[in-house]
């Protein structure tokens, strides 16, 4: 592999550290570690636990990760506080490490994400984008996902826009009409602090704030991240849901050999995460329960006939299957969860109608 330096001949790869940061979920650490691994990285990796660890536990994971020194395992308490409190307590502490290590950029990847591919084309990229964009203080590292933006390209929410780059040619990139952060991405360590900037409470509202102090969340033409599907999540500091053991393989892998050439040959190409992205053990969309709702189901319905198939859908031998949810498989999507959640939309419904119906009375 090349490697590509600035003008100054700096390795660029070298100016990005990431954090791996979650609680519990084990299996979901290993994951995101070895993802990381794989792509030979000349960087810190922070691997940060807000809980959900017994002492044991966490010190197996750091013994059998030991080889590597890139490594660098962090703890820190969980908190109750909002939504997202133990999340970005310790995105905190990965940046505070970051900074430590006078790096310029920190990737910031959930426990139940991984990390796809990365190489010094992509470092130059990136380090592009920011330098294009001096009202940037994050890039968003993923996909739009048809599940559950299916008209994001058509929408006022991203606005397109047009720049060249010397590692990939002519490029688009989107950026953001109501945000200046999201939940994961690489973030700009200089910038974030000298625009004061911070995560709280929730995505929406750090966004919003970011967005107000003038900064503008963009888009890659090289995603570099994605989520697993279906994840297992935390409420109230304890695991909701199960997951699939995974096999020596890592969950989520490219869904063609060249996936990343096309994408660095794109141009104007509108990727969806189902597009390039696949994985061992079920459809990637919806990839999330609160996406599986009736509004979800009515987006579907609605569009042609060939969009409506990727309700549960995969690939098998080039050939388009079906995945509908079942009662055998021990993890999510299965019916008893489908069924739940639809009840308990209806119950919502019943009684949003209920209260409204007596306040007219």
């Amino acid at each position: 592999m090349q490697n590509f330096e600035n003008e100054q001949g700096e390795d660029l790869d070298k100016d990005f550290a990431y954090a791996i940061v979650g609680f519990g979920l084990l299996e979901y650490f290993r994951n995101a570690i070895d993802s990381v691994i794989r792509c030979n990285l000349k960087a810190y990796v922070f691997v940060v636990s807000t809980g959900g660890f017994t002492s044991n536990e966490w010190e197996c994971l750091v013994n059998e990760y030991s080889k590597h020194e890139i490594l660098r395992f962090l703890t820190t308490p969980h908190s109750a506080l909002g939504k997202c409190g133990s999340l970005y307590d310790g995105y905190s502490l990965a940046i505070k490490e970051a900074r430590e290590c006078s790096v310029k950029y920190l990737n910031i990847i959930q426990n139940d994400m991984q990390l796809l591919w990365w190489d010094s084309e992509i470092a130059i990229l990136y380090n592009e984008l920011f330098e294009k964009n001096p009202d940037t203080c994050m890039i968003l590292t993923g996909f739009f996902r048809k599940g559950s933006h299916p008209n994001v390209y058509k929408t006022g929410a991203w606005l397109k826009n047009h720049f060249i780059s010397r590692v990939i040619g002519s490029a688009y990139y989107y950026k953001s009409t109501t945000a200046g952060t999201c939940d994961w991405g690489i973030i700009s360590l200089d910038r974030f602090r000298n625009f004061g900037v911070s995560f709280i409470n929730s995505e929406g509202e750090s966004g919003k704030l970011a967005f107000e102090m003038g900064l503008r969340l963009i888009t890659s033409p090289i995603p570099c991240v994605a989520p697993l599907p279906w994840p297992v999540v935390i409420r109230n500091g304890r695991p909701k849901g199960s997951m699939p053991l995974r096999s020596s393989d890592l969950y989520l892998s490219s869904k063609r050999p060249d996936t990343l050439e096309i994408l660095k040959n794109g141009g104007d190409l509108k990727a969806f995460q189902e597009d390039c992205v696949t994985q061992c053990y079920w459809s990637l969309t919806p990839i999330w329960a609160t996406e599986l709702d009736i509004d979800y189901f009515r987006i579907r319905w609605q569009k042609n006939t060939e969009e409506k198939r990727t309700i549960f859908q995969y690939e098998r031998n080039g050939k388009m299957a079906f995945y509908w949810p079942i009662f055998s498989l021990k993890a999510r999507p299965n019916i008893i969860n489908i069924l739940d959640m639809i009840l308990k939309y209806l119950k919502r419904r019943v009684l949003s109608f209920v209260k409204k119906f007596n306040f007219l009375i």
